[in-house]
């Protein structure tokens, strides 16, 4: 049974703050260093100094990032820059964005979620991407610090036979003011501050029919696990895994010094065959491989291309190549790596184990880019050697993922668009 219940958020004080939108940030994990330094240079409070404050020379375990994120968050509250609730809310919350040129809207509501273990196959709160040691270590670190979910985890539910909650929030949003409302990352932001009993109470129980999937926020998610002794609830949002505006993109590969043997980014890029390697000679056993048609994208190509696992876009500069597996079933034999099942399905895992097994590319030697276009401008001015454009991982094969009883690579899946950090946050003292 979920147990997902209104707390007493903190949130920024609007006299304070004129503008929210100087002040939130996305989540930490997709800020650039050119985007750190934008948020900071908006305003001094701009949350991003907390969920990524910069390493200084000297930093101690005692004396470092975290213990001046915690500094900076307690001096915020003891000015009212962050001003808790007065009592339990739960918070309301819709976001309206452009995606491919189509206008969406998600609704979803934050509260305070019980934390439960993810690894029962039949658990009610399940991860569906595997997670990596270091960014958990990071998280673990300031939330100790801290003392606080800054950022919230995003959550499908996915009872889809029951509609309560969805009603609910829905409801509410007609017949309601918003509390706040913010244009901010080319989005439109409204917050609902909801404190009525009766509707707190309901959206309580409608909560406990669900089955929840992470679907942003993993890392965050394991670090809440582990504290919960100490810390036995996290900050999250619940959206229904039908609702409209649950939007899943890509997340591309970029290939960073090119290994040689057995390939180089010009003879790649050549497509020549030969002891140095070409794109032919390395993977034709494996792929067919054509040269995409000149004047048509190739993240286009690649969405086009015949359904299936196992297709790909290979840009080098000046050169696209549509790339696609002849037989995902034999790939794990021919490469001596191991494939569950579900993931002979999964482009990411496909392709993950090409890059490692056939061409030597190392785990460091990976960006990973959002949008095609950025992805092959990365190549062509000389910042990347190759990117691999893959297809966005459907809501289909997420949830028939876990249903099996696996989780994906880390980086399968990017939910768009992210949750602001910055609008509601949940201390962990009464």
């Amino acid at each position: 049974m979920v147990e997902f219940r209104p707390f007493r958020g903190l949130r920024y004080d609007r006299p304070q703050i004129d503008d929210l939108g100087q002040v939130v940030a996305p989540p930490y994990d997709v800020i650039t260093d050119e985007e750190r330094r934008r948020l900071e240079a908006l305003h001094p409070s701009n949350i991003v100094r907390l969920i990524l404050s910069r390493e200084q020379p000297g930093d101690t375990p005692t004396q470092n990032r975290y213990t001046r994120a915690a500094t900076l968050f307690v001096e915020w509250q003891r000015r009212g820059i962050l001003v808790r609730e007065e009592q339990p809310a739960f918070y309301l919350y819709r976001q309206t964005f452009t995606w491919e040129l189509r206008r969406h809207i998600r609704f979803g509501i934050l509260g305070a979620l019980t934390l439960e273990d993810p690894a029962p196959p039949d658990g009610r709160i399940r991860l569906h991407e595997q997670t990596l040691s270091a960014p958990k270590a990071d998280r673990r670190l300031l939330v100790e610090a801290v003392r606080a979910n800054l950022s919230p985890v995003f959550c499908l539910y996915t009872n889809t036979a029951s509609q309560t909650l969805t009603t609910l929030i829905r409801r509410y949003a007609e017949t309601h003011q918003p509390s706040v409302s913010i244009e901010a990352f080319a989005q439109s932001h409204q917050l609902w501050v909801v404190t009525d009993p009766e509707l707190l109470a309901s959206a309580e129980a409608a909560a406990r029919e669900q089955a929840l999937l992470i679907a942003d926020g993993h890392h965050r998610y394991e670090v809440g696990w582990e504290l919960r002794r100490t810390y036995p609830a996290i900050l999250a949002y619940l959206t229904a895994v039908d609702d409209p505006g649950v939007v899943v993109g890509p997340i591309h590969r970029l290939v960073h010094g090119w290994p040689a043997p057995p390939a180089s980014p010009r003879t790649f890029a050549a497509g020549r065959a030969g002891p140095a390697g070409g794109v032919e000679s390395l993977l034709g056993d494996l792929c067919r491989i054509k040269p995409v048609a000149a004047g048509q994208p190739l993240e286009a190509a690649v969405r086009a291309a015949p359904q299936g696992p196992g297709v790909f876009g290979l840009y080098t500069k000046g050169r696209s190549l549509l790339v696609s597996l002849k037989d995902t079933a034999s790939l794990a034999a021919k490469l001596g790596v191991e494939l569950p099942g579900p993931w002979q399905r999964l482009d990411v895992p496909l392709l993950e184990a090409l890059l490692s097994r056939r061409l030597g590319v190392a785990a460091g030697a990976l960006e990973y880019v959002h949008e095609a276009a950025a992805a092959q401008q990365a190549v062509d001015e000389g910042r990347a050697d190759a990117a691999w454009l893959v297809r966005p991982t459907t809501l289909e094969q997420i949830t028939s993922t876990v249903a099996a009883g696996s989780k994906m690579p880390p980086k399968s899946t990017f939910f768009y668009p992210k949750l602001l950090t910055g609008l509601v946050m949940n201390l962990f003292t009464p």
